[in-house]
């Protein structure tokens, strides 16, 4: 019984499915969808355009964040290029100075006959130190960086000695002349290389070249600095002054020792 009537409902389904069918192509026979069809696509067809606007919207942000994160990799791989040419170009530049450090001491021409000099490495830059032995040198030599003195042996051990720098404290004295005649000495202040005891009558022109006088250890006519600006007030009994040095001991892997 059951299945006599679930057999009729499948026919009525058929039946009504053909006579759809029918109408549908009668109604296409005769051209009667074909408005219904232009009516559906002209409500359509703006949203179809809206859908697609609003797509593109949504998937704009994202499109501009991964176009941001491939410049910003590009921007790195860049700086790490760039860090690495700067510090292959650092390095080129040491050793290039380096070199002609060495050509200016081969061919160096101004050294007087019967003058001596080591080229020594720098060791300490805490406390200034070169490897160098006492037979080699004495207390009070002056030590050199590319031609300009900037300190004087103060201890002498068996294979270093320490350099007490011009612009330290307490460096030993070194007697100096201006290129004009006018004599002094070179004090340290802690920072600055400063040439005092410079009599009042003197005159000390700015960017005038300071040499050492010559004394026990110290060859004569050695560059110690220029003159940079002066210290002297009104009240003081004597001249001063600070000299530049253009070089400096902290810079240097080797330097020379005059003696």
């Amino acid at each position: 019984m059951s299945k006599t009537k679930y057999t009729h409902e499948e026919n009525k389904l058929w039946l009504v499915a053909l006579v759809l069918a029918g109408f549908i192509f009668l109604f296409e026979l005769t051209g009667i969808l074909q408005p219904v069809r232009n009516l559906m696509v002209k409500f359509t067809q703006p949203l179809e355009q809206q859908g697609a606007q609003l797509a593109q919207g949504l998937l704009m942000p994202v499109k501009i964040v991964k176009a941001q994160y491939k410049a910003y990799l590009r921007i790195q791989d860049l700086e790490l290029r760039l860090a690495e040419s700067q510090a292959q170009v650092g390095h080129l530049s040491a050793l290039l100075a380096q070199k002609e450090y060495l050509a200016n001491l081969l061919t160096e021409v101004d050294l007087k006959l019967g003058e001596e000099y080591l080229v020594v490495p720098v060791i300490g830059f805490n406390q200034p130190m070169i490897g160098l032995g006492k037979q080699k040198a004495q207390l009070g030599n002056p030590v050199l960086v590319a031609n300009t003195v900037v300190g004087l042996i103060s201890k002498i051990g068996n294979d270093q000695a320490e350099v007490r720098l011009l612009a330290q404290s307490f460096a030993p004295t070194l007697l100096v002349k201006t290129e004009t005649g006018v004599k002094g000495i070179i004090q340290g202040d802690g920072k600055r290389v400063i040439l005092s005891e410079i009599s009042r009558e003197d005159e000390l022109i700015v960017g005038e070249r300071v040499l050492t006088l010559g004394q026990p250890g110290v060859p004569s006519n050695l560059y110690v600095g220029s003159i940079q600006n002066l210290l002297t007030k009104s009240a003081d009994p004597v001249q001063s002054a600070v000299l530049e040095q253009y070089v400096s001991f902290y810079e240097a892997s080797l330097v020379e020792v005059r003696y």
